[in-house]
Parts: structure tokens; sequence; C-alpha cells
């Protein structure tokens, strides 16, 4: 039993939970059918469905606030405690700390924020939040075949019917 999906597949289950579609599967395995003709992949909702852009934005101006205090907090001890300062201007060395800091801290603070942000649904998008998260696949089975493992996946709590 695979974790992928493959191109020439097609669904024949949809599981809430991955135990319990791992539990049909085993099913399945244990009704004679190859295990190598079934799979199971996790469908992750779309991006535009989740607080993947909202959380982006609030991690980067997170971000951007702290770099600007690292920015200022290196540049101050830079320009006063090196013994040796390479630009004559402090005010610019100040300012370019700043603007570097706060570029670096959007940057990374907006994708952590991101890419947590894709786990979590809107809200009030009822929808989307009922669709199944594991997908059983079938391939390579004789018709009686696929309906036989969908009888067995129903009767161990799949989401689609006949």
């Amino acid at each position: 039993m695979t974790y992928t999906m493959q191109s020439d597949s097609s669904i024949i289950g949809a599981f809430a939970n991955q135990q319990i579609a791992e539990t049909a599967l085993n099913a399945l395995q244990e009704s004679g059918l190859p295990a190598e003709s079934f799979s199971l992949a996790l469908q992750t909702p779309p991006v535009s469905e989740t607080e993947a852009g909202t959380n982006a934005g609030k991690g980067a101006i997170a971000g951007a606030l702290c770099g600007a205090i690292v920015g200022f907090i290196l540049s101050y001890a830079r320009t006063n405690f090196a013994e040796t300062v390479t630009s004559d201007d402090p005010i610019r060395n100040l300012v370019g700390m700043i603007l570097a800091g706060s570029l670096v801290g959007a940057a990374g603070f907006g994708l952590m924020e991101a890419m947590t942000g894709v786990n979590v649904m809107k809200e009030g998008d009822e929808i989307s939040a009922l669709t199944p998260s594991f997908l059983v696949f079938v391939k390579d089975l004789q018709p009686e075949e696929v309906t036989k493992a969908k009888r067995i996946l129903i009767q161990h709590g799949s989401q689609i019917q006949d």
C-alpha cells in the first residue's frame, strides 16, 4: 500500500481520519485484493480557502518591526562600540541596517506565518471544512473488484457512496 497518487488512478473512498482510512486499506488487503492496487493520499484545501494570506500579511508586519529593531540595535552597536567604522555617515548606516533588518524580518516572518496559515480554514467556510481529508485511489483492477473494494470501504466509513 503506497501513499502517493498515480495519474491513472480513480478515487473510490474518502475518509476524514487517517487511522480509519488505513484500517479500511488493511481490510481491502485481507479481502484478497492486491495491496499494490491501492494508494492513500492526503487532500489539502485550496490555499484561497485558508488563512495563509491573512497570516502572511500579519507575519510580514511583525517581522518588519522586529527586523527594524534588530537593525537599529546592530547599527547602534557598530557605531558606538566598533573600533573602526567603515561608513562616514552614521545616519546612512543606521537607515541601511534598519531597512535591511525590516526586509529580512518581513520575508522570514511572512513565510513562516503563511505556512502555518495553510492548515487553518477560513471561518464560516463550512463546505470546505467538511471535505474529506484522506482519499483512497485504485488502479489496475477489474470492475467487479472495484465494486467489491467500494463496498468494503463504505462498511469502514468511506464518505464516497456508489
